[in-house]
């Protein structure tokens, strides 16, 4: 459910900056970050830390968001979000 979520916010957030020029996607650019959300407390295989280093992000969205940003020519950049609040945020 969790990466039907992403993929859902990761094209409509794409599909909406064409669809208002390229203002929000130049504003991506500009920052240099493709800000990205999701509830970490949830764990594996989406989004936890590494067993090797706990200040680092691995699962299957942090690789998702990380293509994303790289087909974007940016740096992806977690935001923690309580996971029934993530479509407030």
């Amino acid at each position: 459910m969790k990466l039907i979520w992403l993929f859902l916010v990761t094209i409509g957030s794409l599909c909406g900056a064409q669809s208002w020029g390229d203002d929000a996607l130049d504003a991506v650019r500009k920052r240099g970050a493709f800000i990205w959300g999701a509830d970490q407390e949830g764990g594996g295989p989406f989004v936890l830390p590494s067993p090797d280093d706990p200040t680092k992000l691995i699962g299957f969205e942090v690789e998702l968001a990380d293509l994303i940003a790289l087909h974007l020519g940016v740096k992806a950049q977690f935001a923690q979000g309580q996971w029934d609040k993530l479509p407030d945020l």
